[in-house]
């Protein structure tokens, strides 16, 4: 049909942009796509605390049985993993899908672009975007025992007092500048531990705290 030429052509161009890319990127696309959210079902799935409904599990379970993992654990020459009682070890199952449904609630279709080709009554054009009423907002574990989102940081409020002198803390060589830099004291422990054990400073990349650190000088108040 002509009128879904656009369409498909948009669809496809994902992976022509994406060729000499990486596959996180590609499934990113994929996923905010209308034609797949069309195709799979799963645009205008909502959370059941918005309709009462269990969310649509059709791209939950197609994105991990036909995209990426499959059905079985493989080795590494391609043949499947046996549990102790020689049955191929399932990648995942239904409670997984029916978490996973909960991460895609919420997309919506764009607003229509209209043009003299326009025949069509939705966008397939442009990616879909997220409606947060329909979001389901409660967390969602992975195939791990952990949970979504547990490696990034929770930017929404403020750090606590000297959370950069705590056990974990990260800090990264930067020579760009353009931050305001604490000053830090020759008997400072922090100073310490970023200069290494032969006090070369910037001679380490990064640097990890193994342990908490007990402030000095203007560290005391930053």
């Amino acid at each position: 049909r002509d009128e879904m030429s656009e369409m498909w052509i948009n669809y496809y161009d994902i992976f022509v942009r994406n060729a000499f890319g990486n596959f996180f990127d590609i499934l990113k696309e994929v996923t905010y796509s209308p034609v797949m959210g069309w195709y799979l079902t799963h645009v205008l799935s909502s959370s059941f605390d918005w309709d009462g409904n269990m969310p649509n599990e059709n791209y939950a379970r197609e994105v991990m049985q036909l995209f990426t993992i499959g059905l079985f654990h493989l080795n590494k020459d391609g043949t499947p993993k046996l549990d102790a009682s020689g049955k191929k070890r399932e990648t995942y199952s239904n409670r997984h899908i029916l978490s996973f449904a909960k991460v895609f609630t919420g997309f919506i279709n764009q607003a229509p672009r209209m043009n003299a080709e326009f025949t069509i009554g939705n966008n397939y054009i442009d990616p879909m975007g997220l409606h947060a009423p329909f979001h389901d907002v409660y967390p969602k574990p992975d195939l791990h025992g952990n949970f979504i989102g547990d490696g990034y940081p929770l930017c929404s409020d403020p750090p606590p007092p000297q959370s950069f002198l705590e056990q974990g803390a990260k800090y990264y060589r930067r020579t760009d500048g353009g931050d305001t830099a604490l000053s830090l004291g020759a008997g400072s422990a922090l100073s310490q531990a970023l200069c290494g054990p032969q006090g070369k400073c910037g001679s380490l990349y990064t640097v990890t705290l193994r342990e908490t650190l007990a402030c000095s000088g203007s560290e005391c108040s930053a």
